[in-house]
């Protein structure tokens, strides 16, 4: 699917994929790795909100660690959308043609 595709997607909510940042019993901290947007999703109410700091600190309150997980699934999603790495390669001198 195309970038712009993709964006459109994203900006009016239907978004292609979802991962699930954090489980807490019956409801989860999910994101889009296409747009970095976050929700808020609890199965039992069947209600989808967006994650922001009120909902965080509501997680923390009650003894989870939302930082961590958080953290790591930006790490994943950023390392994901980055060209490949040339660690280790060695340029050639200027003169090198």
């Amino acid at each position: 699917m195309s970038k712009l595709l993709t964006a459109i997607r994203c900006r009016i909510g239907w978004h292609k994929r979802l991962h699930v940042i954090q489980t807490f019993g019956s409801a989860q901290h999910i994101g889009c790795p296409d747009c970095g947007r976050q929700y808020g999703i609890h199965h039992g109410l069947r209600t989808v909100i967006r994650w922001d700091a009120d909902l965080a600190d509501l997680y923390r309150s009650m003894g989870h660690d939302v930082d961590g997980p958080l953290r790591e699934w930006r790490r994943t999603v950023l390392a994901r959308s980055e060209p490949p790495s040339h660690r280790g390669s060695r340029a050639l001198p200027p003169d090198a043609r």
